[in-house]
């Protein structure tokens, strides 16, 4: 059989077929069921939202039709062209492929979650048994305790356990730090990586150790010192590196200053792109101390970042030694975190960016401000938020170690009103059980 669609009509962006039975679907939503042993066609708009795959059932006798839009999966019976069965998505996930097992669908979407949805069993309840371990609170209660007591069948959980770190301080410790250690220990068995996280800064601000670095992923938590020394070995080597973009290399370059600022010339002056490469070596070469050439180089990049030219603009400020200026234009870009990565690369003082960026983080990153927090010793912010959330032991553990830390050689001494902060916090923790 042949079929046209009429000039001008609808768009098809799939189909799908099963014995006599062809289903196409069109850009604006609309579904249309072709019973080629009867001759006969119907139609029906199934969303506003075009269709993106169809599929069959695979049981035989079995004309269940699957349709998948951006933002939601229907279930069609197409003898009686009805909706049985309909998945929405909220407007932050959307669909990327779909199957069918059986007549129930399987969903996968852009938030990393396959969701398996059978009509039949919707409301039926989990059992207990069924229920993973790490999802079941009961289960994860009976684990915390055997770690703590140090018996458990559990194999895994037993080899964790032979790990724990005993209470007298460790060698380069210069408090206890034993139970936070331990703690850490735990939430990375259980998963709990936002927990490992904060553990992971507290303890590394807490023990003053070069050995206790940070892992790269928590970088942004790092003292300025270790973060701008890393910032420009990567740089630098980047320098040598063959697929990477020019602009943004140099840009970082000139920020790090130093080597790094004298690896990117050296690569403007065998780029390919003679002219204008050349053109911004002579500019990162030449010398800038006169106040008259400062004054013009920051006008013409505060005209480039008006004019929506930002990286131009801040690589000129940075080198004319106005960085500070950089970030702030950074930050009222909302380039929150760009403008952090290059204060602690390029300042001598980022205490002021800093100080923004935590403020910013306040409003709607709790955790990321928690870290951030923890990395500046502000224990009472932390404590406070840990007794908030339902970690009211941590927050005692925590509270612990901070009181008895010696002050930060970078932060000074402990104020009377920090003291202050931390006894309060204290008496606002809930009883132990």
């Amino acid at each position: 059989m042949t079929f046209q669609w009429k000039s001008g009509g609808w768009a098809i962006r799939t189909m799908a077929w099963k014995d006599d039975m062809l289903a196409m679907g069109d850009a604006e939503g609309r579904i249309v069921i072709w019973d080629l042993g009867r001759r006969q066609s119907r139609h029906v708009r199934a969303s506003r939202l075009p269709v993106v795959r169809m599929t069959f059932s695979r049981l035989a006798g079995d004309h269940t039709l699957a349709v998948l839009h951006p933002r939601e999966l229907s279930l069609w019976d197409t003898e009686a062209l009805t909706r049985q069965h309909q998945i929405t998505l909220d407007t932050s996930r959307s669909a990327l492929d779909m199957d069918l097992c059986g007549v129930s669908p399987v969903l996968l979407t852009n938030d990393n979650v396959l969701r398996y949805a059978p009509a039949a069993a919707k409301n039926t309840p989990m059992l207990e048994n069924d229920i993973p371990l790490l999802l079941n609170a009961k289960k994860v209660a009976q684990l915390k305790k055997d770690f703590e007591s140090s018996s458990t069948e559990n194999p895994a959980l037993w080899k964790i356990a032979q790990r724990k770190v005993t209470a007298s301080p460790s060698a380069g410790d210069v408090v206890d730090l034993s139970g936070l250690k331990n703690h850490m220990l735990l939430s990375r068995f259980l998963g709990d990586i936002s927990v490992c996280h904060l553990l992971a800064i507290v303890i590394s601000v807490l023990s003053g150790e070069e050995e206790s670095q940070l892992p790269p992923d928590l970088q942004m938590f790092w003292p300025s010192p270790g973060f701008r020394e890393r910032e420009l070995q990567v740089t630098c080597a980047a320098c040598s590196a063959g697929n990477i973009e020019e602009s943004r290399l140099v840009e970082r370059a000139v920020v790090a200053g130093g080597k790094a600022k004298d690896r990117a010339v050296d690569r403007l002056i065998g780029s390919s792109d003679l002219r204008h490469a050349s053109m911004k070596a002579a500019l990162l070469v030449s010398s800038q101390e006169n106040e008259q050439a400062r004054s013009l180089i920051k006008l013409i990049a505060t005209n480039l970042i008006a004019s929506d030219m930002i990286e131009d603009g801040v690589e000129l400020l940075f080198l004319v030694k106005a960085g500070g200026d950089a970030c702030k234009y950074l930050q009222s870009q909302r380039q929150w975190d760009k403008s952090i990565v290059y204060a602690k690369m390029g300042l001598e003082d980022s205490e002021d960016v800093l100080s923004k960026w935590i403020a910013h983080l306040s409003y709607d990153q709790k955790t990321q401000y928690m870290y951030a927090q923890a990395s500046q010793r502000e224990w009472p912010v932390v404590v406070d938020m840990l007794s908030g959330c339902g970690q009211a032991e941590l927050a005692r553990l925590l509270l612990r170690a901070s009181t008895t830390s010696p002050p930060s050689s970078s932060r000074g001494a402990n104020s009377p009103a920090d003291s202050e902060d931390t006894s309060r916090a204290a008496s606002e923790l809930p009883p132990a059980e």
